[in-house]
């Protein structure tokens, strides 16, 4: 979450700017966002051998226009058919779960009886046969709080009511084996939850977000986890782009602010204020190896105040922004072989 002014200063950055990829970059999609048709790739075709990421063209589905939506913090994908994707606010709005229909319409609020402090992330997990949504208090851009927590919410069938009460969750409190962090980046793959810390400028430099991991293998036991630090993420190269936020409105337009795994674990996809970025996933290796790796932008979205991301089981992003109107972006990936 950023300041109304820091906002506007990034808002008028980055729509003044011109998209520059950074060296060592794969290709990025900056296209014309399309409103056509999506020609998906064929998921028959005959594999060859090395895999490499491609994308389909970027479209703006919708656009979600509901006053009740104007923070957008984190979205996840739905199980239920009529429901694109769960949504939440940042601090300062209440504790409801929205549910998005795919034109970006309001379909459902389902209200949690936990104080919404700061809640920055979202995420859907598998526990046993029940869907099971995430929602993440993991933010604290001042990093004074010694306590955090991800509400684990059963995913609720669509209900008329207005706001639906929500009375089957269950709370896990974590904290960081040191110092304090501020996470917007939080998803869940197997029994493990990965967070990316969302570093602060430092004398004016960028600092490379920081991987911890939390073990879910009981969710609804009530004693405090230390999230387990994996590793420092890599530093992505700078541009012009990036110097000007950070001198002008600072910001670090390459911090984590969403995180989601292909439900194939075949990669993780984080976003930033600029970028999607993949992260393939080799057989037999960790997703903390994998993520602490070299990832490849894939597009240069282009939105205002891009902090919610999510992946659908038919291997298409979904992203949003903060800010009304928020445009609902579809970037279709898939695997080729070359």
């Amino acid at each position: 979450m950023l300041s109304s002014i820091r906002f506007v200063a990034l808002a008028s950055l980055l729509s003044s700017c011109v998209i520059n990829t950074p060296v060592g970059t794969a290709p990025v999609s900056t296209a014309p966002v399309s409103t056509a048709p999506l020609a998906l790739p064929n998921p028959n075709a005959t594999p060859a051998t090395a895999p490499s990421v491609s994308t389909g063209q970027p479209t703006n589905n919708a656009e979600i226009t509901d006053a009740k939506l104007a923070e957008i913090s984190g979205i996840t994908a739905s199980s239920i058919p009529t429901v694109r994707f769960w949504a939440i606010n940042d601090s300062g709005n209440d504790s409801i779960l929205f549910a998005i229909g795919n034109s970006g319409e309001l379909l459902g609020q389902y209200l949690l009886p936990e104080k919404n402090r700061d809640w920055e992330s979202l995420s859907r997990t598998q526990v046993g046969n029940q869907s099971i949504l995430i929602v993440g208090e993991t933010g604290d851009n001042r990093r004074h709080h010694k306590q955090y927590q991800l509400h684990f919410v059963a995913e609720p069938p669509l209900s008329a009511e207005t706001k639906t009460p929500v009375t089957d969750y269950h709370t896990l409190r974590y904290r960081f084996p040191t110092d304090n962090h501020n996470v917007e980046a939080m998803a869940a793959t197997g029994n493990a939850i990965y967070l990316i810390t969302k570093e602060p400028l430092r004398q004016g430099k960028p600092t490379a977000g920081k991987l911890f991991r939390l073990d879910i293998d009981n969710v609804k036991s009530d004693v405090e986890q230390v999230a387990t630090y994996m590793g420092q993420m890599r530093l992505r190269p700078g541009s012009l782009t990036s110097s000007l936020a950070a001198s002008i409105a600072n910001v670090d337009l390459n911090q984590a602010t969403a995180l989601t795994f292909a439900t194939d674990e075949s990669a993780a996809y984080v976003l930033t204020y600029r970028h999607v970025i993949r992260f393939a996933k080799h057989t037999n290796q960790s997703w903390s190896d994998a993520l602490l790796g070299q990832g490849r932008v894939i597009h240069t979205h282009g939105l205002r105040q891009a902090e919610a991301m999510t992946i659908d089981d038919d291997g298409v992003l979904w992203l949003t922004s903060e800010k009304l109107p928020a445009p609902i972006r579809m970037l279709p990936t898939y695997t080729q072989f070359e």
